[in-house]
C-alpha cells in the first residue's frame, strides 16, 4: 500500500531546520522544488505522485513554512536562496534542476544568479518576473498583508488560496494547502511578501545561463501574458510554454501535464549534461591526455595558463569534507602556486589513469622538498611522499566540469612535523 512520501528533516548548521521529501532514482538528475510563499513541500504532492522515477526530487519546506524552523529574521529571497546552498552541500547535491512555482522562482532565479555553477535548470511555474509593477499586488500588501496579525483568519487564506485557481482541484488539496499556509505566523506572511516586493534580482537575469522553462496558464488572475514574456526574453535561450484554461496555482490543476513537461525539460539536461555510456573510447583518450597535460605542464613544467585549457570557468571541487566548492582555473593557478612557493624539486607522478564515459580518476603520488613556509609551517628542509586520488568529470568540450579530490593529509602534516608520528605518541 502506497503511504505517500516519507518526510525527512535536516538542520542546516547554523541556519534552521527544514522538513523535506526525497524520492526517486539517487542516480538521477537532482530536481529540487521551491514552493510559493506560505505553502510547503505539500504543494506538490500530486506533482511528485506523477513524476518518473528517474526523476531525483527534493521538496523542502522553506524556512518559516509549514513544518520549518521559524527564525526571528531572514525572509528576503536571498536568505531563502542561502538555505537552499546549504541544503544541497548538506545532502552532497553538486548541482540540481530548480522549480519555483509562483513566488518560490525569486529564490529559484536568486540561487542561479549566485551559484551559477550549481544550477543545471531553472523552471518557472507562474513565477512573476516581477511583483512592483503589479497594482493588485501592491494595494493587497498595503491594504492587508502589511497590517497582517495573528491568528490569521482562514476565510482570507481560503480567499487568497481559490484566487488562484481558474479549474477545479479536488477539495483535499485546497483544504490541505489551507491548512498549511495557517502554520505559518503572521510575521513570516509579512516578512516574505516584503522580501518579494524588495528583491531586485530582475535587472540580473541576464546573468542566467542555465537552460530555463517559463510555464504560464493564459487563465492566471495574478500575471499577464506580457509579465511572464518579459521573463522568458530576460533569460537568453528560455523556452516559454502556455497551458491554456490554466490558473496561476496550474501545477494542482493539471500536475500530471507539469509532472510530463517537467520530466521531459530535465530528461533534456541529461542528455546534455551527461554523455550517454556509448561514449566512444576516443573521448575517454582524449580527457585523459588532458589530465596529463595537467600533470605535466602546470606541475613539471610550470605552465600555470594550462589551467584555463584543462579547467571550465567555472567547476565543482567536492572536499574530503563534505562540501562543494565552485571554483576556476584561477583558483587552479593559485593552488599550484602555494605548493611551489613551499617546496621544490618536485615530482608529481601520475600512478595510474582510468577513463571511463565522462570522468578520469587519477591515483597520484606527489615528491617534494620543504624548502619554503606552508600555511604557517617554516620549512623542514624534509623530503616529503604525499599520495591521493582524484575523480575529474568532463564536459563535452573537453573541460573539467566537476573533481572529487582525496589526499593524505594526515601523513602530510606528520612529514611536515606539524602533527606527532605514530611512533612519536606518548603512550
Amino acid at each position: 500500500m502506497n503511504t505517500g512520501p516519507i518526510v525527512h528533516s535536516i538542520e542546516l548548521p547554523g541556519r534552521v531546520k527544514l522538513p523535506y521529501v526525497e524520492q526517486g532514482d539517487p542516480s538521477g538528475v537532482s530536481v529540487l522544488l521551491l514552493h510559493a510563499i506560505a505553502d510547503s513541500w505539500r504543494s506538490f504532492e500530486l506533482v511528485l505522485s506523477h513524476l518518473p522515477e528517474s526523476v531525483h526530487a527534493f521538496a523542502p519546506t522553506q524556512r518559516g513554512h509549514g513544518d520549518a524552523g521559524r527564525p526571528e529574521m531572514g525572509y528576503h529571497p536571498r536568505d531563502f536562496a542561502a538555505d537552499l546552498a546549504a541544503f544541497m552541500d548538506a545532502l552532497h547535491l553538486y548541482a540540481a534542476v530548480v522549480v519555483g512555482a509562483s513566488s518560490g522562482g525569486f529564490v529559484a532565479r536568486r540561487f542561479a544568479i549566485d551559484h551559477p555553477g550549481r544550477t543545471l535548470g531553472l523552471v518557472f511555474l507562474g513565477s512573476p518576473a516581477s511583483l512592483r509593477d503589479k497594482p493588485g499586488v501592491l494595494e493587497m500588501w498595503d491594504s492587508t498583508f502589511s497590517k497582517l496579525a495573528d491568528p490569521i483568519d482562514p476565510d482570507l487564506v481560503r480567499e487568497f488560496a481559490e484566487g488562484t485557481l481558474a479549474q477545479p482541484v479536488p477539495p483535499v488539496v485546497l483544504e490541505t494547502m489551507i491548512g498549511e499556509n495557517l502554520k505559518a505566523p503572521a510575521r513570516v506572511w509579512r516578512e516574505t511578501f516584503k522580501g518579494l516586493l524588495e528583491d531586485d534580482s530582475l535587472g540580473e537575469l541576464d546573468k542566467i545561463e542555465a537552460p530555463t522553462l517559463v510555464v504560464w496558464g493564459d487563465q492566471d488572475a495574478i500575471l499577464p501574458r506580457s509579465d511572464q514574456e518579459s521573463l522568458a526574453a530576460a533569460i537568453t535561450g528560455s523556452q516559454f510554454l502556455v497551458y491554456e484554461g490554466a490558473g496561476h496555482a496550474f501545477y494542482w490543476e493539471e500536475p500530471g501535464r507539469v509532472a510530463a513537461d517537467l520530466a521531459a525539460f530535465v530528461a533534456e539536461i541529461e542528455t546534455r549534461n551527461y554523455p550517454s555510456k556509448g561514449r566512444s573510447t576516443m573521448s575517454v583518450e582524449s580527457n585523459k591526455e588532458t589530465f596529463r597535460r595537467y600533470i605535466e605542464e602546470v606541475w613539471k613544467g610550470e605552465n600555470l595558463d594550462i589551467a584555463d585549457e584543462v579547467f571550465a570557468e567555472r567547476y565543482l571541487s567536492h572536499q574530503s569534507d563534505g562540501s562543494v566548492l565552485e571554483r576556476g582555473p584561477e583558483d587552479v593557478k593559485k593552488f599550484v602556486a602555494e605548493y611551489r612557493s613551499a617546496f621544490s624539486d618536485i615530482e608529481n607522478v601520475a600512478e595510474d589513469m582510468i577513463g571511463e564515459d565522462d570522468k578520469v580518476v587519477t591515483r597520484w603520488t606527489l615528491r617534494a622538498n620543504h624548502t619554503g613556509d606552508f600555511r604557517g609551517i617554516p620549512a623542514t628542509g624534509n623530503r616529503v611522499h604525499i599520495t591521493g586520488i582524484g575523480i575529474f568529470r568532463f564536459s563535452e568540450d573537453g573541460k573539467v566540469v566537476e573533481s572529487w579530490d582525496s589526499l593524505d593529509q594526515l601523513g602530510m602534516m606528520r612529514q611536515l612535523g606539524a602533527i606527532p608520528g605514530p611512533d612519536e605518541v606518548d603512550d
